[in-house]
């Protein structure tokens, strides 16, 4: 009996959670995004120096190392420690270089500022070195 009572109850809410749990994803979660476009096979390294919330900065910012020509790594817009603000367009501050393939020290680096629903990409082709910042609808800023 008590089985069947609580089930009655648990049911109902099962089926809420449930509903919402497909309808609240569509609010859009937004990130900013770094991708290594790399003609050459260079490792990117991506560190965020501003943006974060008080709780994000120091060893809790965004920054990754060794991502390899056509990948990518991306942080949340909702996550305090890449982004102070849910805003789309609050601007983050990444610093963003490259180690050539077999090499083992930096080659520059370039500091951007992109919107925390945007995304910035890496190109290096030869010995040319460059990062293209883009808003959240892929208009290019920087």
């Amino acid at each position: 009996m008590i089985i069947t009572c609580h089930s009655k109850f648990f049911l109902p809410l099962t089926i809420i959670f449930f509903i919402m749990s497909i309808i609240l994803p569509y609010k859009g979660v937004l990130s900013f995004c770094v991708y290594n476009k790399m003609e050459d096979g260079s490792t990117m390294y991506v560190h965020q120096d501003s943006g974060q919330s008080f709780f994000g900065k120091g060893g809790a910012t965004f920054h990754h190392s060794n991502i390899p020509t056509g990948k990518f790594q991306c942080c949340p817009v909702e996550s305090r420690q890449c982004s102070s603000k849910s805003d789309k367009n609050h601007m983050v501050g990444l610093t963003i270089s490259y180690t050539r393939v077999g090499g083992t020290s930096h080659g520059e680096s370039y500091s951007v500022q992109c919107p925390a629903g945007g995304y910035a990409e890496a190109h290096r082709s030869s010995d040319k070195f460059e990062v293209k910042v883009f808003d959240m609808d892929g208009n290019h800023i920087q």
